[in-house]
């Protein structure tokens, strides 16, 4: 978008141009392109010498409202499970239910190792939810990785890498922008 806009939900920060990666991940072919290159980074940062020390995960988790088309050729590159979060409940109950956060065919087990993966994240609101939901369900995630990181919160720490790094979770990106 090659116009003025401003990203962010909760601080939001004018900037002269927006990449809309999300929307064009909505062509299937394209998320298989990005999905590719995603997938090669990740093998990167997670294979021998790379810069991620426990790169063994057990499924790939995706925000519905980011790019779930890019999380599902994502995670079948890697023949993961996918899991999808959703932004709200879709009904509560007690004991919590997982299926009230997340779409998924299988549960993961407790314990299980997930890999956020997503287009982009700005200031890390979705992603921040979505940890604290998964850790709610009794499962894992230290590694967020993104096809491109904006750098319009980095002058304020309200960037993603910053919000998420309290809660043990790395963002990775193959580009800043």
């Amino acid at each position: 978008v090659g116009h003025s806009v401003e990203v962010g939900s909760n601080l939001s920060v004018p900037g002269n141009h927006y990449f809309d990666l999300m929307g064009a991940t909505s062509d299937i072919r394209l998320a298989r392109v990005f999905a590719r290159d995603l997938s090669a980074h990740w093998r990167s940062l997670a294979g021998v010498g790379g810069p991620v020390a426990n790169g063994d995960i057990d499924f790939v988790v995706t925000p519905k409202t980011g790019s779930p088309l890019l999380g599902a050729c994502f995670a079948e590159l890697l023949k993961m499970p996918l899991l999808l979060h959703n932004p709200e409940e879709k009904f509560r109950s007690n004991p919590m239910d997982p299926r009230s956060l997340f779409d998924f065919a299988v549960p993961p087990q407790a314990g299980s190792h997930g890999l956020l993966v997503d287009d982009s994240s700005t200031g890390g609101g979705k992603a921040l939810r979505l940890i604290d939901d998964l850790r709610a369900c009794g499962w894992n995630v230290s590694d967020f990785i993104v096809v491109f990181e904006p750098q319009l919160k980095a002058s304020t720490n309200d960037n993603a890498a910053a919000r998420l790094a309290p809660k043990g979770v790395t963002l990775h990106s193959i580009i800043k922008t």
